[in-house]
């Protein structure tokens, strides 16, 4: 059987009204700190995606789940 893939988050922010959705999509992602944040941050965010493959929701209850 596979492992079901799951998107960590469905859009590239969580936008609350805080602001705009142009500064956050056109600003935010060239400026040197975010980019510097993003190289730094990829590592964790490809370690939990290998790891989230390798769960089978499918064959875990709620708690084996949350041991995972």
């Amino acid at each position: 059987m596979n492992a079901i893939q799951l998107t960590l988050i469905s859009a590239p922010h969580s936008n609350n009204g805080l602001f705009s959705d142009y500064y956050l999509n056109e600003i935010v992602p060239v400026q040197d700190d975010w980019l510097a944040l993003s190289a730094a941050a990829r590592p964790v965010r490809d370690a939990l995606c290998e790891r989230l493959a390798t769960i089978y929701l499918d064959r875990l209850d709620e708690s084996q789940f949350e041991q995972q």
